[in-house]
């Protein structure tokens, strides 16, 4: 049969900028394993999601249940430190200082009035470049702006969960620390010996590497 339990582990905070690793709503790291009971485990596999169709729980649900079905593996599935920076997975848009200073110097230059509220959400900025790009349309039609004409402006993302972007240091230390969590306490019975797995048995491919410590912030 197949089984799927979820965990909340501690793991890293960002040493770096000296911040917490997310929300107070968010404060562990979540993952899911997956694994045929009736199977010992020969090798242990990792979904690291968020692009493409894997950003879909339920599609990532059932490739993790195919796997371990057929290859005798237990399967994590990892929701990594900001794995909501792209839309697919909840991100949000919003125009920070610098982009609002960049919106204002082109929309003088084209008679167009910014709104004096803050824009942080996808529908509010689809709305502003609809307005932008009418305003637009209408100088090129009045022959007041070249035919290929088109501004240069910029936004900022805004990831899920209140988290902040850390250029996948962090996430990818999350995944290391799912695996070590399940290397050191494995639900399941590992393939090659009875007993309690050591190390060298918790993974069939190759044994991880010692767990890593973060870079003290101080020479």
């Amino acid at each position: 049969m197949i089984i799927n339990k979820s965990y909340k582990i501690k793991s890293c905070d960002d040493v770096e900028l000296d911040l917490p690793r997310s929300s107070e709503k968010n404060p562990k790291l979540e993952f899911k394993l997956c694994w045929e009971d009736s199977a010992e485990i020969r090798a242990l596999i990792c979904i690291i999601p968020g692009l493409g169709n894997d950003a879909d729980e339920n599609y990532r649900e059932h490739l993790a249940q195919f796997v371990a079905t057929q290859y005798q593996a237990a399967v994590l599935s990892i929701n990594y430190h900001c794995i909501g920076n792209r839309s697919l997975t909840g991100s949000d848009y919003y125009l920070d200082a610098i982009d609002r200073l960049i919106w204002e110097e082109n929309c003088k230059s084209l008679r167009f009035k910014m709104p004096s509220s803050q824009i942080y959400s996808e529908q509010k900025m689809i709305m502003l470049l609809e307005a932008l790009n009418a305003q637009i349309l209408k100088l090129k039609a009045a022959r007041k702006l070249a035919p290929h004409f088109h501004p240069t402006l910029t936004a900022t993302i805004a990831p899920a969960r209140g988290e902040h972007n850390n250029f996948g240091v962090m996430s990818a230390l999350d995944v290391l620390n799912a695996l070590f969590f399940v290397q050191k306490n494995p639900p399941f019975e590992i393939a090659g010996g009875g007993g309690r797995p050591s190390t060298r048995q918790i993974l069939a491919l190759r044994q991880i590497p010692p767990r890593p410590q973060a870079p003290s912030p101080y020479p």
